[in-house]
C-alpha cells in the first residue's frame, strides 16, 4: 500500500529558515526528519498525528525518488514541486527551480513499482525526459497557479483511500515552505497547478490530469 490511511488529509503549512542559510535547524543529515519538511510540534492530539504521519509519508516517497529538499542544504531561492501518487500506477515529481543564475528549469522524476516479474498492467515507472530550461513564460505560469493556491483553506475534508491519488504541491519561496496535500482533489486552483506542472514535466502518464 503506498499511502497510509489517514482519518484526514491535512494542510499544512512550515517556515523554513531564510533561504541564504544552508542548513537550517534540524536540516543536519537527509535521514533525519525535517529534512524536507519542518516538523511541528506533537501536541498529543489526533490531529498532529495524522499530520505527522502525513509528513512521514511524504519524506519517505521524496526520498525514494531522490528529490532534494526545498529547504536544506543548497537551497534555491525560489522552487515549486507537484508530485502526483496514484494507487496503482507509479508515482512522479515534477520540480521547477531558478538557479544561481536566475535561470528557471524543471525536471521531472517517476518512482518504480514493484511489479512482480509477470505481471500484467500498469509500467514499472513513467518515462520522464530530461531537464529543461523553462521559458519565461512558463515559469510565470508555475508562479501564477501556485499564487492562486494561497487562498485556499487549510483545513480538508477528504478522506484518503486505497483507490484513488494523492497530491502534493509543495512550494519554497524566500525560505517560506508550504505543503498542500489533497486525495482526489476537486478545487479548481489545486488540479490547476498539478496540471500545469505535470504538462511541463512532459512524463508520460497512463491520463491527463
Amino acid at each position: 500500500m503506498k499511502r497510509i490511511l489517514l482519518g484526514a488529509i491535512l494542510f499544512c503549512s512550515a517556515t523554513a529558515a531564510n533561504a541564504t542559510a544552508p542548513t537550517p535547524a534540524g536540516c543536519t543529515s537527509p535521514e533525519k526528519r525535517g529534512w524536507y519538511i519542518a516538523v511541528p510540534v506533537d501536541d498529543g492530539s489526533d490531529a498532529a498525528m495524522q499530520r505527522d504521519v502525513r509528513l512521514f509519508s511524504y519524506e519517505y516517497t521524496m526520498k525514494g525518488l531522490g528529490e532534494p529538499s526545498l529547504r536544506c542544504g543548497e537551497v534555491p531561492a525560489q522552487a515549486y514541486r507537484f508530485t502526483w501518487d496514484p494507487s496503482f500506477w507509479p508515482t512522479v515529481s515534477v520540480r521547477a527551480w531558478k538557479d544561481a543564475h536566475g535561470t528557471a528549469w524543471v525536471s521531472a522524476t517517476s518512482l518504480q513499482l514493484m511489479n512482480a516479474p509477470d505481471a500484467k498492467g500498469p509500467p514499472e515507472r513513467s518515462t520522464c525526459p530530461a531537464a529543461r530550461a523553462l521559458k519565461p513564460a512558463e515559469w510565470s505560469r508555475i508562479e501564477a497557479v501556485f499564487n492562486a493556491l494561497q487562498i485556499i483553506p487549510e483545513a480538508d475534508p477528504g478522506m484518503g483511500g486505497l483507490d484513488g491519488e494523492s497530491w502534493d504541491l509543495e512550494s519554497s519561496v524566500d525560505g517560506q515552505q508550504r505543503l498542500l496535500t489533497r486525495w482526489q482533489p476537486e478545487e479548481p486552483a489545486v488540479r490547476r497547478a498539478g496540471a500545469v506542472m505535470m504538462r511541463l514535466g512532459g512524463c508520460e502518464i497512463h491520463r491527463r490530469l
